[in-house]
């Protein structure tokens, strides 16, 4: 009776089991976090798609696409979150139920444009009404909706249009950067979508 082995698990057992975990759980996460993300870039195609319907039906009925901007807001020009932008997709005429479209990868909220203000939205610019300093004569009918993409941070995705159009090459300190998920699920870039008289085609619902 001495001699028989207690039941239980020995010390190198647990210590196996334990490392087995451990290495499932190194592979499981990584790969869970990229699922994250994966879905993120899905709901941002999916938000773009409806927000481009709404702004094109805008556009047959008051042909021209939607601008807000009210200098009492204090906003500067730069802030260009949709549900500041795009009011007028949903008075008086609602050609969407709200605006209020979070992007996912802002969903927290960040002043990741280092102006000191807090971002939840996408961004919208109207190039219609567009200006610019090295650039006054530049006006076309096209739009961008602009995601800050999986990096968190600007990459100049409202002026997509402009780089399509050669207008940025060379401008100092501006660099365009497009998400691309060929580069890695997490890589650099802001996801664009654009729309109108474009001449950009980005993955994002194009």
């Amino acid at each position: 009776m001495s001699g028989k082995r207690s039941a239980g698990f020995t010390l190198i057992e647990l210590l196996i089991v334990v490392a087995i975990i451990g290495i499932l759980a190194a592979i499981a996460i990584p790969n869970f976090l990229l699922a994250q993300v994966r879905a993120k870039v899905s709901r941002v195609k999916a938000d773009m798609n409806g927000l481009a319907v709404a702004l094109e039906s805008y556009r047959v009925d008051q042909n021209a696409y939607p601008y807000f901007d009210n200098p009492t807001y204090g906003f500067p020009s730069r802030y260009n979150e949709i549900s500041y932008r795009l009011i007028h997709l949903t008075t008086p005429m609602a050609y969407l139920k709200t605006i209020h479209l979070s992007d996912p990868f802002l969903e927290q909220g960040a002043d990741s444009y280092s102006d000191g203000f807090m971002r939840y939205e996408y961004n919208y610019r109207n190039h219609e009404v567009w200006r610019s300093g090295s650039y006054p004569w530049v006006k076309c009918s096209a739009w961008v909706l602009n995601s800050i993409g999986p990096d968190q941070s600007p990459n100049q995705g409202l002026l997509t249009e402009m780089w399509a159009r050669g207008l940025m090459d060379g401008v100092a300190g501006v660099e365009v950067i497009i998400y691309d998920p060929t580069n890695g699920t997490v890589s650099v870039g802001d996801i664009p979508r654009t729309g109108g008289e474009t001449r950009f085609r980005s993955f994002a619902g194009r």
